[in-house]
């Protein structure tokens, strides 16, 4: 997959996020993409003789080796590690929590008084609790199983052409 291919999948993956809701996502993503990732570069410094302004400059300046020191720097991520990045965070966030909302109905189908509905209390203190029917969670393990398929698939599709 080329880099611009792997540009407007993600972009259409972002839109998609948004467009479902997972505004928090796409952000998430952006934000990392923005800050980058670091890379450790190791850089030779050479010891230079101090020179006072009395001092005539030797006539051949030996410069000694000195250890070579470590720095981090922040590098800008590919577009194949964009796609992958948000491959990864659309599996966390919707993928991963569906399948906690699945076990959660199995274990609350075991119970003998089963509730309704479940609500998702949010983080923030000024939004309302997100209700979730217990009956639609079935329905929904189909296309959890499917929309990891597709994305184990794309996240094969880019990085075959990486290595």
């Amino acid at each position: 997959m080329t880099d611009d291919k792997c540009e407007v999948v993600r972009r259409k993956l972002e839109q998609l996020l948004r467009q479902q809701h997972f505004e928090w996502v796409a952000d998430a993503v952006e934000e990392q993409i923005r800050l980058g990732k670091t890379k450790r570069e190791v850089v030779e410094v050479t010891d230079e003789p101090e020179l006072t302004l009395s001092q005539a400059p030797p006539a051949s300046p030996r410069r000694r080796r000195a250890p070579k020191d470590k720095f981090l720097r922040r590098v800008e991520y590919t577009p194949r590690e964009r796609l992958t990045l948000t491959i990864a965070a659309l599996e966390h966030a919707v993928v991963d929590a569906g399948e906690i909302g699945i076990h959660l109905n199995e274990f609350i189908s075991k119970r003998t008084r089963r509730p309704a509905q479940v609500l998702f209390a949010p983080d923030e203190d000024n939004t309302s609790p997100r209700p979730s029917s217990i009956h639609a969670m079935p329905a929904k393990e189909k296309h959890l199983r499917k929309l990891r398929s597709l994305l184990a698939e794309l996240r094969k599709e880019v990085t075959k052409d990486a290595n």
